[in-house]
C-alpha cells in the first residue's frame, strides 16, 4: 500500500480490503493485498461533482459520464464537463459565485505585479487555473476559475509555502490575464492549459517523517468539548440558507436539504430548537420539526453567527459529510422497515453519529488531521483513543447532552459501536450500528459488512430477505435526491 508522501495521517484505511495500516518512524507497514488510496485529484473531482449535482447543475448520469471521460492528469473535472458541453462557462461561473462562498474578482482590467508572478510559475498557474493577485505576510490572494478545487490550492500552497486566499474569476478573463502577464502565446497555451507537477523542493519536504503523535489527556479534551457551543460549517451551506429566506414552504424544504448535507449545521438547528427558549427542551428529534419550529428568519440569524471553515479545508470534511448522509439514509430506510423508530429521528441520529469528529477538529485540529479523513465510522475508534483518550462516539454523546437533544439521540450516538450499552434506546443504537457498517464515504453500500449486521437485523425483526430491497430503496432515494 502506498500513501501520499505529504500526509501526516497516523493510520490509513485501505480502499480495497478495508484494513487499517499504521505509519511509524521506521516506515509504513501494510498487510498483503493492501491497495492505494484515492489520489487528491480524484477526491477533489468527487467533491466538485457532488456539489454540482446537489446544486442541480449536472445530473447524476452526467456526473458519472464526466468521471469516466475525464482525462486524468491532463484536465480538471470542470474542464471535462465543459468539453462534454454538460455546462457552459457562464453557468459554471454563476454557480460558483453563489455556492463557493468566495468573493468574485474581475481580471479584465487588473494588472498583476511582476514580483507576484515569480511566486507561481506559468505552468503551475496554467495547470491549476490559479493566478497570484496580492501577498500579505504568509498569505497570498489568488484568482481561481474554481475556488473549490482543493487539489489546486494544496499544490500551490506546497510550492509557494504560502496560505492561499482564493477569489473567483471567469475562465476567459483568466486565460487573457495568463497570456498578458506570463507572455504566453496562444499556441503555447493550447485549447486547454499546460500541465506541470510540483518541483523538487516540495518533494524533499514531503519526504520528511511525520511528527511524533502527541497524546491529549482525555480529561483535558473533555473540558475543551464542554466549551463547544457550535461547530464550523461550509460557507456554501450558509449561502443556500440565505437564499431560502422568504420563500415560504419551499424555502423551509431547501433549509432542511441544506442541513442534511451538513451535520454541524443540523446539530446547531437541533440544539437551538431544544433550548429552553422554545419550551420543549429534549423533545425535538428531527430536522423537519426543528426547522418548522424555528422558522426561516431565525435560522438565517443562526446561520449568520456560525463559524465558517475555508473552502481549502473542505476536502478534510468531505468524506465524513458524505458518509454521514449515506448512513442517515440507510438508518431511515431500516427504521421504517422495523417500525420501532420514527424514520426522521433515525435519520437525524445517524447524521449526527460522527459529530464528535467535527468537535475534535475544533478543539484539536492538528491532532485530528493526523487521521486519514477517509477513516470513518467505528474504524476510527482505536486511533482516537490513542490520540485523545476519548472516542468520537463518547464526545458526540457529551455534546448532544450539552445541547439538550433527545436522550434517544444522545444514547444512540454514544453507544452505536456497541448497541447493547444503549439501554432503553437500543433500537436506535442498532439502527446506527447498521448504518455505519453499511455506509461508505463514496455513497454506496459496503456489502461485505452485511454479516456483521445479522444480530442487529434480528433484534429489529428485519427479515434477511428484505435487506437487499431496503438497500436498493436507499440507493434509489440517494440518486434522486
Amino acid at each position: 500500500m502506498r500513501v501520499p508522501a505529504d500526509s501526516q495521517s497516523v493510520v490509513f484505511k485501505c480502499v480495497r480490503c478495508g484494513a487499517l495500516v499504521e505509519r511509524n518512524a521506521a516506515g509504513l507497514s501494510a498487510p498483503d493485498g493492501a491497495g492505494e488510496p484515492a489520489d487528491a485529484s480524484a477526491e477533489s473531482s468527487d467533491m466538485l461533482l457532488d456539489v454540482l449535482h446537489e446544486g442541480g447543475l449536472v445530473s447524476a448520469e452526467q456526473a458519472r459520464t464526466a468521471r469516466a471521460e475525464q482525462v486524468r492528469d491532463t484536465e480538471k473535472i470542470f474542464e471535462t464537463l465543459l468539453r462534454l458541453e454538460f455546462i457552459t462557462q457562464e453557468q459554471f461561473h454563476d454557480f460558483l459565485a453563489r455556492e463557493s462562498g468566495t468573493a468574485v474578482i474581475s481580471l479584465a482590467h487588473f494588472s498583476i505585479d511582476r514580483h507576484l508572478t515569480e511566486l507561481i510559475p506559468a505552468d503551475l498557474a496554467a495547470k491549476h487555473w490559479v493566478l497570484p493577485i496580492d501577498k500579505l505576510g504568509r498569505s497570498m490572494t489568488v484568482a481561481m476559475v474554481c475556488p473549490m478545487d482543493t487539489e489546486a490550492i494544496k499544490a500551490v500552497e506546497q510550492y509557494s509555502g504560502l496560505r492561499l486566499r482564493p477569489m473567483l474569476c471567469k475562465i476567459d478573463e483568466f486565460q487573457n490575464s495568463l497570456r498578458k502577464h506570463y507572455h504566453k502565446a496562444d499556441e503555447e497555451l493550447g485549447s486547454l492549459q499546460p500541465r506541470l507537477v510540483p518541483k523538487t523542493p516540495v518533494e524533499v519536504e514531503q519526504a520528511k517523517p511525520p511528527a511524533p503523535v502527541k497524546t491529549i489527556p482525555g480529561r483535558d479534551i473533555r473540558d475543551a468539548l464542554n466549551g463547544v457551543a457550535a461547530l464550523s460549517v461550509q460557507t456554501r451551506i450558509m449561502n443556500l440558507v440565505d437564499a431560502s429566506v422568504g420563500m415560504g414552504a419551499q424555502g423551509l424544504r431547501q433549509i432542511i436539504s441544506a442541513a442534511q448535507k451538513s451535520p454541524p449545521f443540523a446539530a446547531k438547528l437541533l440544539c437551538t430548537a431544544n433550548s429552553q427558549a422554545y419550551g420543549i427542551p429534549g423533545n425535538v428529534g428531527s430536522l423537519p420539526m426543528a426547522v418548522a419550529l424555528l422558522g426561516d428568519e431565525a435560522i438565517s440569524i443562526i446561520a449568520l453567527a456560525l463559524p465558517k471553515y475555508a473552502t481549502a479545508d473542505e476536502a478534510q470534511w468531505f468524506p465524513l459529510n458524505r458518509f454521514s448522509r449515506n448512513a442517515a439514509g440507510i438508518a431511515s430506510v431500516f427504521a421504517a422497515a422495523s417500525g420501532k423508530v420514527v424514520p426522521s429521528e433515525a435519520f437525524c441520529a445517524a447524521l449526527l453519529h460522527g459529530i464528535g469528529i467535527y468537535a475534535f477538529g475544533e478543539v484539536a485540529l492538528q491532532e485530528n488531521r493526523k487521521i486519514d479523513p477517509r477513516l470513518v465510522g467505528p474504524a476510527r475508534l482505536p486511533v482516537e483513543e490513542q490520540l485523545f483518550g476519548i472516542c468520537h462516539n463518547e464526545a458526540g454523546a457529551l455534546l448532544c447532552r450539552n445541547w439538550n437533544m433527545p436522550e434517544s439521540i444522545c444514547a444512540a450516538v454514544g453507544a452505536y459501536p456497541d448497541p447493547g450499552r444503549a439501554g432503553a434506546f437500543r433500537d436506535m443504537a442498532e439502527l446506527l450500528f447498521i448504518a455505519t457498517q453499511l455506509a461508505t464515504p463514496e455513497g454506496d453500500i459496503n456489502k461485505g459488512a452485511l454479516g456483521r449486521c445479522e444480530e442487529s437485523f434480528n433484534y429489529l425483526q428485519i427479515k434477511a430477505d428484505d435487506v437487499p430491497g431496503l438497500l436498493e430503496a436507499h440507493l434509489s432515494k440517494s440518486v434522486s435526491a
